[in-house]
């Protein structure tokens, strides 16, 4: 094969192709990166460990990649090597690959050239894919929101693989993203009925590969490609196939609890600001607890159980139920819950005692969290004085 090119306009996808790949232990074979020349223009593809990615270029195409295709073909190269040959040799390159793998990079005035070994296309992985019998189609930004709202609150290790993941649900009412380490769940949910009701649950690691992808090309349509065991995630530029987690994702429909006991209104940049510097006097970070009480009608406190310093006061939006009220939660994952959205104003619902802490969006019945309280010596308690809801 052999093909003229804009070096610059390979480098990123290259590297990250070799990235997806792994190559750890100095596997050669876990980083190797395929290269095609075809028809519509070049595809660079890799995959490992249950996941792969392609990346389309097509002869048509808004930047000035300089493409000239000689002769059709594939070679397959150390990803890592390949990326920085290119990225040391500027402006418009010829790429050549010999029967005997090797590979040679030159400039285009000839002046400066490189070799590098090439591997046979049978060291590369399977990235055959099968058949997906289901497709949804929505934003590519929402695909990125439902992924990163939920990501945190997948499990890092778990007795429980399936809460490893990060669970998509399909069905009438849309695309419905959710993930627990069973101490706090995330919910976020894309509109737009899948016509079809379908579970699977991708594993949170490749859910981090995939979010990085669409970072670099937010906008226009994506669509997720669905079979029992994969699926693949496509946008303009990219494809993304990953293995799913099998098991039975555990049902939250009806976790919500019933009750509300207060439910407090507040700025959410304020509140998130309170939170990390009450969190600078817990001490060790897995200590990072946070406590909220009510103060009155218009404030609330915030503070640190684990110290006599760093308490200061916010104002409320707004209040209804009983007003002696307060909740020692993990400060991190409220941090977490609060980062995940634009909206001005955040919901906080308490419950009662020890019951999970309701937070959401004002005005986005999209999104929610839910997280549970932690006792401490003076525990989580609910006065019975009450006031009245303001609209």
């Amino acid at each position: 094969m052999e093909f003229n090119v804009n070096g610059e306009y390979l480098i990123d996808s290259i590297s990250e192709a070799a990235r997806i790949a792994g190559g750890s232990h100095g596997d050669a074979a876990g980083k190797l990166v395929m290269i095609e020349a075809h028809s519509g223009g070049l595809s660079v593809s890799s995959g490992s460990g249950g996941r792969s990615v392609i990346f389309e270029f097509p002869f048509i195409n808004g930047r000035d990649s300089g493409l000239d295709i000689l002769e059709y073909g594939k070679l397959a190269a150390d990803g890592r090597m390949l990326s920085e040959v290119i990225r040391k040799i500027p402006g418009r390159l010829s790429i050549k690959a010999s029967t005997s793998y090797k590979i040679s990079i030159s400039s285009a005035d000839g002046q400066i050239s490189a070799t590098i070994a090439g591997f046979p296309l049978e060291q590369l992985p399977d990235l055959a894919y099968g058949e997906f019998p289901y497709i949804y189609t929505l934003k590519a930004s929402d695909l990125a929101a439902g992924l990163r709202n939920t990501a945190s609150s997948a499990a890092k290790t778990s007795s429980r693989p399936i809460l490893e993941g990060i669970n998509l649900a399909f069905d009438e009412s849309g695309l419905t993203f959710t993930a627990t380490d069973s101490s706090r769940l995330a919910m976020w949910k894309a509109a737009g009925s899948a016509g079809f009701s379908q579970s699977i649950t991708l594993p949170a690691r490749n859910a981090a590969e995939l979010l990085k992808l669409i970072g670099k090309s937010p906008s226009g349509e994506a669509a997720i490609y669905i079979s029992n065991s994969q699926a693949a995630f496509t946008t303009s530029t990219f494809r993304f196939c990953s293995s799913l987690l099998t098991g039975r994702f555990p049902p939250s429909e009806k976790l919500t609890p019933e009750g509300c006991k207060t439910e407090l209104v507040i700025n959410r940049k304020h509140l998130l600001q309170g939170v990390k510097r009450t969190m600078i006097f817990a001490g060790e970070k897995r200590s990072s607890l946070v406590s909220i009480q009510v103060k009155d009608a218009n404030s609330i406190t915030i503070s640190s159980p684990m110290s006599e310093m760093g308490k200061e006061v916010q104002e409320l939006q707004s209040i209804s139920g009983e007003t002696e009220a307060s909740a020692v939660i993990n400060g991190s994952y409220l941090a977490d819950a609060l980062i995940g959205t634009e909206s001005e104003y955040m919901k906080i619902r308490l419950y009662g005692t020890m019951k999970p802490i309701l937070i959401s969006s004002l005005g986005e019945a999209n999104y929610f969290h839910l997280i549970s309280p932690v006792r401490t010596a003076s525990g989580m308690f609910l006065g019975n004085r009450q006031i009245q809801k303001q609209d």
